[in-house]
């Protein structure tokens, strides 16, 4: 249902993000895999329509944030578009959340249901400490608010992952049962199948759409 591809455009535009300097390259690039993946969801709810709208926004403002670094002397990222690119970044990954979350109940796989729910609540904690890290200046509360908000964000990201692993293993169309239960043939994605196997309900496999 394009959740697979979804996942591999997630991990470069995310994870990628915590690099700093890099991190419009990484946006644009995983943005641009994710909106490739948005056009087989899109049918599913608006939410998803919603997502790939904030999508197109987050590929536009990293393009952007590109272009002014190459064109700088000093490649340093812009204040501006650096603040809009998290701002849809967040905004895109919370929506996301919300329309894995309405399918997830749609289909009766209530535990990827609740996991994306809590995802896109946790998920505002973390740009709020994004943006508490720009405004405060206080150097012996400022290295405490940082390390809180790389942590926070990782493991938002990580969960996220773990989130659209969960929906493109067993989220799929009638009948495409079978290939779900599947091993993929690549290492990393078949260990994640085996811990996503035991956080979600055994009797939930491969819901129907």
């Amino acid at each position: 249902m394009g959740f697979g591809l979804l996942f591999i455009g997630f991990f470069i535009a995310y994870l990628g993000s915590l690099s700093g300097v890099i991190s419009a390259f990484t946006y644009a690039l995983g943005a641009a895999i994710i909106l490739f993946a948005l056009r087989k969801l899109l049918y599913e709810g608006k939410l998803f329509i919603v997502s790939a709208a904030l999508c197109v926004l987050l590929e536009i403002s990293a393009l952007v944030g590109i272009g002014i670094q190459v064109f700088s002397d000093t490649f340093t990222p812009n204040a501006v578009p650096t603040y809009l690119t998290e701002l849809f970044a967040y905004a895109f990954v919370i929506v996301l959340m919300l329309a894995i979350a309405f399918l997830a109940k749609e289909v009766e796989l209530g535990r990827l249901k609740i996991m994306a729910f809590v995802n896109a609540g946790v998920i505002p904690v973390c740009g709020l400490l994004f943006v508490l890290t720009e405004v405060v200046k206080n150097s012996a509360v400022l290295p405490w608010l940082s390390l809180a908000y790389v942590l926070i964000k990782l493991g938002t990201v990580v969960f996220s992952l773990f989130i659209i692993f969960g929906a493109y293993m067993r989220i799929c169309y009638e009948g495409d049962e079978k290939m779900q239960e599947e091993k993929t043939g690549f290492a990393p994605f078949d260990k994640l199948n085996e811990l996503s196997n035991k956080a979600f309900s055994s009797k939930h496999k491969g819901g129907k759409k």
